[in-house]
């Protein structure tokens, strides 16, 4: 019988964030419909020998978004986003952490999702951090914040 978990994820894809209460069947993630209310933030930060060098401010994006049945199926390789590759991912009664790496545009990355369930499965906290070592020594770091709830059904 294939064993059932309910989690709670997230899907960073380029700057959107998409966040979702989900079970777990053997791989493939159900996920629940309905209207969220998301804050998210991402900040860029250079090291150069262990201090900060350069820190991008953290741009910060809240949004409303409605999740419908036909789009509430995700594979886990599906939450790392276009050009990373999930490296292991471990799943629990609560949250999921995968990590990965990603091929960008400015870079080869490598880092971690993190992502837990509260109030029973209505709201997110997640979490991402990627870091690229450049030619030059220095370190890029990108880290992701997410909050969310599910507020109710789709309102249209």
């Amino acid at each position: 019988m294939p064993r059932r978990r309910n989690i709670v994820a997230v899907c960073f894809v380029g700057a959107s964030v998409l966040p979702v209460s989900a079970d777990v069947y053997d791989g493939q993630i159900s996920l629940t419909p309905g209207h969220w209310e998301s804050s998210s933030s991402i900040e860029v930060v250079v090291l150069r020998g262990g201090e900060a060098e350069s820190v991008l401010s953290p741009s910060v994006d809240v949004r409303e978004q409605c999740l419908r049945p036909k789009n509430a199926v995700l594979d886990p390789v599906d939450l790392a986003g276009p050009g990373c590759t999930v490296l292991s991912s471990n799943v629990s009664e609560t949250g999921l952490q995968i990590d990965l790496s990603c091929s960008r545009v400015d870079g080869q990355y490598i880092g971690w999702v993190r992502a837990d369930a509260g109030d029973a499965g209505l709201s997110t906290v997640a979490e991402m951090e990627l870091t690229s070592v450049r030619d030059d020594g220095s370190e890029r770091i990108i880290r992701a914040h997410l909050s969310s709830r599910r507020s109710g059904p789709c309102l249209n």
